[in-house]
């Protein structure tokens, strides 16, 4: 499509609208307006400079068009208003200056042209100034998450989960491979982009997630929650990979029980190529970004693609104790201790945790841990 087409019918000129509504793709259609109305301000030649630039924002405020024209300059005019109850979009207009204003899942961007870039930058800084959000919290994790109808990620928190605290959840093997993980300090003292769990269901992948994300303090975690769709939606990753969620930090990517992206199968998915570009073809060159995968699949069923040495910082293997293991963490010598056992079955044998009505044999037991 032609930028003049883009632009026919768009009358940034007319009396201010503002709609509240609770249908996504009516609120996408008017957000796209909004930001219709800046563009066309630069195809006509009424702006030449444009920036654009996002940070958090608290996730309890109230972020609406009358609160955000409250910050900006004397005689502003909002053109264009789109509110819903978890998301605002604004086209803002001044005399020598007009904005796209969004604020949604604890972020807040600003798109401004102008008739210069320090004059732009001045419009962005009064709302950062207002409306920017500083995270005093100490032992805290903070964390985005991405679905296929987010135009920026929703903004978590979790309490930090020390390495320390956990370490003893995992068998020998599988901590050691751990402790080189958690003692990378840097992009610069990593070799690959792609970091890849694999092991049976309760063998402790998502506590070690967590642990991860409290020791990897250089990097912004990112959780994609369906990887499926996300591999497969050009549109959906390139969404993710122009946002500004992470601020100047390097991006990591985690998706979880990605099975059948990382099996080695005849025919190769075209969502696993889109990974691997990710990770380190033009895509991955471009930005500054990893990838975490988790998968359930055995070793042999791995795609070799996936796990070449410089494509892949780590392969790590969530193993089950062995008998000998698992009985240093049980203490009640009644308890019959099979050959292996996984962390969740450790966690139930010694009334760590509890099941209603415990899965029978050949049932592929019950969650994940």
């Amino acid at each position: 499509m032609s930028l003049e087409s883009l632009f026919t019918n768009v009358d940034v000129t007319s009396q201010p609208q503002t709609v509240s509504t609770g249908f996504g793709d009516y609120h996408k259609l008017m957000a796209s307006l909004c930001e219709s109305g800046l563009l066309q301000t630069l195809y006509d030649g009424t702006f030449e400079h444009a920036t654009a630039s996002g940070f958090p924002i608290d996730s309890d405020g109230l972020f609406t068009s009358f609160e955000i024209h409250r910050y900006l300059p004397l005689g502003t005019v909002i053109q264009r208003s789109v509110e819903r109850s978890a998301s605002t979009h604004i086209l803002a207009r001044g005399g020598d200056w007009i904005a796209h204003v969004s604020a949604a899942d604890s972020r807040m961007r600003v798109t401004c042209a102008a008739v210069s870039i320090p004059r732009a930058e001045s419009i962005i800084a009064m709302l950062q100034s207002a409306f920017e959000f500083h995270d005093n919290d100490s032992g805290k994790v903070h964390f985005g998450m991405w679905t296929s109808t987010d135009w920026m990620p929703d903004t978590r928190v979790l309490d930090e989960t020390p390495w320390t605290d956990v370490r003893r959840n995992y068998p020998a093997r599988t901590g050691d491979a751990l402790d080189h993980l958690m003692a990378v300090t840097g992009p610069e003292s990593r070799n690959g982009r792609v970091v890849l769990w694999h092991g049976p269901p309760g063998t402790g992948k998502t506590w070690a997630l967590r642990s991860l994300m409290s020791t990897w303090k250089w990097c912004h975690f990112e959780i994609v929650l369906d990887p499926d769709a996300f591999m497969g939606s050009t549109e959906y990753l390139m969404r993710v990979l122009n946002s500004d969620s992470h601020g100047a930090k390097p991006r990591i990517i985690v998706m979880e029980d990605v099975d059948n992206l990382v099996q080695n199968l005849t025919v190769r998915s075209s969502g696993l190529g889109r990974m691997l570009n990710l990770a380190d073809g033009i895509l991955g060159q471009t930005q500054d970004i990893m990838v975490l995968l988790t998968t359930n699949a055995a070793p042999r069923d791995l795609d070799p693609a996936l796990t070449r040495p410089g494509r892949c910082l780590a392969v790590i293997d969530f193993a089950k104790f062995s008998a000998a293991e698992a009985r240093t963490r049980i203490d009640n010598v009644g308890v019959a201790i099979p050959a292996s056992m996984s962390l969740a079955e450790i966690f139930r044998a010694t009334g760590a945790t509890t099941q209603i009505s415990p899965a029978s044999e050949g049932s592929g037991g019950a969650g994940y841990l």
